[in-house]
């Protein structure tokens, strides 16, 4: 998966995009963008205008699509919102506070959009403040019928793997048995290696 940034000139990462499209047969599945939400593409509709040519050229090639988006507590489920209404990604990178959301839960239940959820990643950088946060989270996303993913958003960095996070959730009540198998099988559907 290619990242685009927040912090890079559209047309930079129009360079980025068509690098992946050009490796699209040397493995290259999808694209990202990512970088610091006080930056956030979210804010308008006029800042998310200048991603959806991006997004649009990257689905019609083949690519899957994701973005970093409703991480942090600075943000709200209104960005997680104006990324499903504008850039229509298959995934959206965390996007927790979409949770404080009903309009956002439900766009995100109806596109069918998968959020990748990073329980230890979330822990450290206190996107959640603490498992019984996470727990509701989740709960909501149960609710809504928001489907998601467990993730861990960068093994060395955050010294877990995917096993660990599963764990985690499983020691806290969070996802067990049935629905952590559910979120398992989701994440191989929604694997950008089947498109």
């Amino acid at each position: 998966i290619f990242c685009l940034a927040r912090e890079f000139p559209a047309d930079q990462n129009e360079i980025i995009l068509d690098k992946a499209i050009k490796y699209r047969s040397r493995g290259v599945i999808g694209i990202d963008i990512a970088g610091t939400e006080s930056q956030t593409i979210e804010r308008s509709a006029e800042s998310l205008n200048r991603y959806v040519k991006i997004f649009d050229k990257a689905r019609k090639a083949g690519l899957g699509t994701t973005i970093h988006t409703g991480e942090t507590k600075n943000t709200n489920g209104e960005g997680v919102l104006a990324v499903a209404q504008y850039l229509k990604p298959d995934r959206i990178g965390h996007g927790i506070r979409a949770a404080y959301s009903e309009p956002a839960m439900r766009a995100l239940s109806e596109q069918g959009i998968v959020l990748e959820i990073c329980p230890t990643s979330n822990l450290h950088t206190r996107a959640v403040s603490d498992l019984t946060e996470l727990q509701y989270i989740l709960n909501q996303f149960d609710a809504f019928g928001v489907k998601y993913t467990i993730n861990t958003d960068g093994t060395y960095l955050c010294s877990t793997n995917l096993a660990r996070e599963f764990e985690i959730l499983a020691e806290a009540g969070i996802l067990t048995g049935d629905n952590q198998e559910h979120v398992r099988l989701l994440a191989f559907q929604s694997s950008f290696l089947e498109k």
